[in-house]
């Protein structure tokens, strides 16, 4: 992980070169997959290699070792930024592609990449471009095909039956874990106001105060808020699916992409067989509906 943060950050490297020096040497991902370019970017920005945890938005001080300075972290974020802001050629402006950034292939799991043929446009397996071995390497799905397929998908999504029902449920769930955090939250500040009027009040020694203020605010540093998804997101979600159907007919190419980068985590294709496989939906999303599998029997 060291190795992907040097490299990137010395400038002469793209995620995509990254992404074939570690195929080459045989390292996989902790899935135990080949590395895409998504990956290596995923890496490049996750506040987890920082010693940090990410939770709702929020980054708090993680339990575990950090693994690179926040100086090479951070020269890695300018030039992802910078990079992101290049312009873009007028040929790259003449198609959109929905699903790019969500489609991988079924068979390595790497990122498929969209590219138009004269006036057809796909989504193509680029294992074999990023030196992994993959059965479906350099086969290609027609992206218009793909697109109506998960067009029709999106248009027939709502909320399960009961989906206010198991919102409550998980509402009751998370206050009961939010009133425990609390409640250690505030004892945990409470403590050290105390220990802090001791040592002033000569009760305890400087060594001892030390080394009771440092153990309670490590407890407090471990001390993450409850529940990975809010209960306002998920009923933001439920809401959003309920009118998705008619907001979908009516949005152009770009809105769509928009709609599926906000709705879908990842959606596996099987190149060969021209058919989807899996669909997972993205943060709150998710907790309503799990994995969408066996697309093709429902």
């Amino acid at each position: 992980m060291r190795d992907i943060f040097e490299r990137y950050s010395c400038g002469r490297y793209a995620a995509e070169d990254i992404a074939i020096k570690l195929n080459q040497r045989g390292v996989r991902t902790r899935y135990g997959n080949p590395w895409g370019e998504r990956a290596v970017q995923i890496a490049l920005g996750n506040v987890f290699y920082l010693g940090k945890v990410r939770h709702r938005g929020q980054v708090y001080p993680g339990q575990h070792t950090a693994l690179i300075s926040q100086e090479l972290f951070d020269a890695c974020q300018e030039i992802r930024e910078r990079r992101t802001r290049r312009p873009r050629t007028e040929s790259t402006k003449l198609r959109i592609y929905p699903l790019a950034g969500i489609l991988h292939c079924d068979h390595c799991k790497i990122r498929l990449y969209a590219l138009t043929i004269a006036t057809h446009s796909y989504y193509r397996c680029r294992a074999k471009r990023l030196g992994a071995e993959c059965r479906a390497s350099g086969k290609s799905v027609q992206a218009d095909f793909m697109e109506e397929e998960m067009g029709k998908i999106l248009k027939s999504l709502k909320p399960p039956e009961g989906w206010k029902e198991r919102v409550l449920d998980l509402l009751k769930v998370e206050e009961d874990d939010v009133q425990r955090w609390r409640a250690e939250k505030a004892r945990l500040e409470e403590r050290l106001r105390r220990l802090k009027m001791l040592f002033v009040e000569s009760e305890i020694s400087e060594t001892e105060d030390r080394h009771l203020m440092a153990e309670t605010k490590e407890k407090q540093t471990n001390l993450t808020p409850p529940g990975e998804v809010g209960i306002d997101e998920l009923l933001e979600a439920a809401k959003y699916l309920e009118t998705l159907g008619p907001v979908w007919e009516a949005a152009t190419p770009q809105e769509r992409k928009e709609i599926y980068q906000l709705v879908l985590e990842v959606v596996y294709v099987d190149v060969l067989e021209k058919k989807l496989v899996e669909v997972v939906p993205k943060g709150a999303f998710a907790p309503l509906f799990g994995e969408l599998t066996d697309i093709d029997r429902r």
